[in-house]
Formats: structure tokens, C-alpha cells, sequence
């Protein structure tokens, strides 16, 4: 399914019925993402599960000039596909770049936030990052995967191959514009679940952080960055107990 907002086509997939769960993916992830580790299908006997493809990822539209990935701005095609969706509050669900857009939906929209999930992501180390982003979007300005991959972190051969099938210019663009909002996680009131591997190199600061939030944090054991959002049959148990279901969904 598709919507318009800001003058470009944003794509997202939907399954089942219930509350609504939005499901924003990472920077080089998809919609499709979400689906092939099976995450819709866990999640959609109790949800409405709508998962999008963020400007320049997936189906959706790609342009190449940064000023169109702009904080808050991107946040608007978040809106947009609820509003075509006929959604009322939702429960949000990001990843890494995905959980950044989480926060800055429940900043800028909270009456249509219910509750926030972040994985892979930590408030405070997030503007540390943004030199991190630069270096991967020089890398993909020249097309320099290895280079990019290696500062990501992301190791594993088919990961490698799935994240290369990306428009390089337009995942550089976005990059240069993420995490340019700088914001008071504090500022959001919605019920927050932090989690991230326990080999994530930010670990420790999104622990601090979901202790200063007075959210709950957990690990997912033996896994990074990529790892932990490989980890559904770990993850998703912890996220539905976090939403008041059943963790043994």
C-alpha cells in the first residue's frame, strides 16, 4: 500500500487486526525486513500491524538530495500512513535509526502515540552517532560498501548481500540528515521499552537512559546491533509483555 506525503510515495505493508502496532525499520532496512524474520507474523493475531518503508528504503520514494530526509519532517510520512490507514492511537515500534523516529513521532504527535518501543538505540548516544553517519554516507557516496559495512559494524555475508540491494545515494542522503533533531527523550511521556544486544557498544548509556526514563531495559544475550534485530524469538516475547499480552505469543 502507498500514501503521499511531502510529495513522495511512501510504501507500507499491513496484516491483521487489533490495536495498531507501527513498526519503523533501520537506516539500509525495509518493510520487507520486518516480514522475512517474521515479526509480522507473531505479531499480527494481536495487532494491526502496519510496517513502513521510510523515505529512500524499500518501495517507497528515493530521492538523492538530503534536504528531503529532514528531522522533523520525515516524521510527517509516519502521519501520513496513519492517517491513510484510518488509524487512531498507535503503539510504535523502531529500530536503530527506526527508534530515534519513534521518539520524535511521540515528541511531535503524542496524542497518537500509545506507547514506544526502542531497540537498538540509545537518546543520549544518538548525537554521537552523527559523526558515525557521516562517515558511512561518505562511504556510500563513492560506493564503498566494505567501508560502510565495517564502520556499521554489519559482518555477516548475507546481511551484507540483503543490505546491498539499496539505492547507495538515496541511504546516503538520509543518513546525512539523522539524528539532526536534538531532542529531550524526557520530554516523552508515553510508557517506553528500551532493549538492545548485550554486545551493542551503547549498551550501558540505553540502560542509563530507560533507568532515567523510569522505562523498563532489557539485553538480548550473545548478540549486536544486527543481531538483536535478527532476534524475534527473543525480542518479541519481551515486547508483548512490555504492551500487557501474553509473552508466550
Amino acid at each position: 500500500m502507498e500514501v503521499q506525503s511531502r510529495g513522495f510515495e511512501i510504501h507500507y505493508e499491513a496484516a491483521g487486526d487489533g490495536p495498531t502496532l507501527l513498526l519503523i525499520p533501520g537506516i539500509l532496512m525495509s518493510a520487507a525486513r520486518w516480514r522475512d524474520l517474521r515479526y509480522l507474523d507473531r505479531l499480527a493475531s494481536d495487532f494491526r500491524v502496519i510496517a513502513v518503508d521510510p523515505l529512500g528504503h524499500g518501495l517507497s520514494h528515493k530521492p538523492h538530495e538530503p534536504e528531503s530526509y529532514t528531522e522533523p519532517e520525515v516524521v510527517e510520512d509516519l502521519v501520513a500512513v496513519l492517517d491513510r490507514d484510518g488509524t487512531g492511537p498507535v503503539h510504535v515500534w523502531g529500530y536503530s535509526r527506526g527508534a530515534h523516529h519513534a521518539f520524535l513521532l511521540a515528541k511531535h504527535y503524542p496524542d497518537r502515540v500509545l506507547t514506544v518501543t526502542a531497540g537498538g538505540y540509545s537518546p543520549t548516544a544518538a548525537q554521537a552517532d552523527r559523526g558515525q553517519m557521516l562517515i558511512v554516507a561518505g562511504a556510500l557516496h563513492t560506493g564503498d560498501w566494505e567501508r560502510a559495512f565495517d564502520v556499521l559494524g554489519v559482518t555477516d555475508e548475507g546481511t551484507r548481500a540483503i543490505l546491498m540491494d539499496n539505492d547507495q545515494q538515496a541511504i546516503a542522503a538520509a543518513l546525512e540528515m539523522s539524528f539532526m533533531e536534538e531532542f529531550d527523550a524526557y520530554q516523552v511521556h508515553a510508557p517506553t521499552f528500551l532493549y538492545a544486544g548485550e554486545d551493542e557498544r551503547f549498551v550501558k548509556q540505553a540502560a542509563a537512559d530507560a533507568a532515567a526514563l523510569g522505562a523498563r531495559f532489557e539485553t538480548v544475550a550473545g548478540q549486536g546491533h544486527v543481531g538483536a534485530f535478527h532476534s524475534a524469538d527473543a525480542v518479541v516475547p519481551m515486547v508483548l509483555e512490555h504492551l500487557g499480552l501474553n509473552s508466550s505469543a
